[in-house]
């Protein structure tokens, strides 16, 4: 039994990073448990700062002396005598113990409670920082509701002029690529007549200069692409 439960103490050292991890997840956020207490517990109870030959050494000897050790004796009393009379008195009803429990529910209700509400400001804390984020990137940035009081990146960090900057840069070339994607269009399909009697060219003719302009700005274009 002793060499059973060393070799298991064993592996779940070996394994401590996946084991911390676990408990974490179970312990911290099903139970709202702080994550550091967690890990801390977990790392000395695992001994992680110590060599394997002195962590194991340690584990065997409070195995071989938990059997005499007056602390385990006073639990194991405790489990067989005062635990069965404890939850008799509160199937009984009786009152000064029912009392007594309803203290503790309340106490660590309050303290579920109140890492219920710290854990749920980080999440939104965080759900903000994502959200900000999400619309600086997509240059979108509204005013608050009423409008009394600027954006998170309004007019004093210089954020809301360069969006605005940038989208009518943005704007202006894509108007102006359009502009020449239509003449182009134009140029290559629609050919415009002469009027008549034939003295003046065509409106996108040679003569005129467009032509050469289209294919520099378009050559132009593609190069930047």
């Amino acid at each position: 039994f002793v060499d059973i439960s060393v070799e298991a103490y064993r592996v779940l050292r070996e394994k401590s990073a996946e084991v911390i991890s676990a408990c974490k997840m179970i312990f911290g956020f099903s139970m709202d448990w702080e994550m550091e207490p967690i890990e801390k517990y977990l790392r000395e109870s695992l001994k992680l700062e110590q060599s394997e030959e002195e962590a194991l050494g340690e584990i065997r000897n409070e195995i071989e002396g938990s059997s005499v050790a007056w602390q385990n004796f006073f639990k194991q009393w405790g489990h067989r005598t005062i635990d069965p009379l404890w939850y008799g008195l509160l199937k009984k009803h009786f009152p000064p113990a029912v009392a007594i429990m309803s203290q503790v529910e309340a106490n660590t209700k309050e303290k579920v409670d109140a890492k219920k509400a710290k854990r749920s400001e980080g999440t939104s804390q965080w759900e903000t920082l994502t959200y900000m984020k999400k619309r600086r990137n997509t240059m979108l940035l509204p005013s608050p509701p009423g409008g009394s009081s600027p954006p998170m990146y309004g007019p004093s960090s210089g954020m809301e002029e360069s969006v605005d900057a940038k989208e009518a840069k943005r704007s202006e070339g894509t108007s102006q690529w359009e502009t020449l994607t239509y003449m182009k269009k134009r140029r290559n399909t629609m050919l415009l007549p002469s009027p008549p009697g034939g003295s003046s060219p065509p409106m996108y003719g040679p003569s005129s200069g467009m032509e050469e302009s289209v294919d520099a700005k378009e050559a132009k274009r593609s190069e930047g692409t």
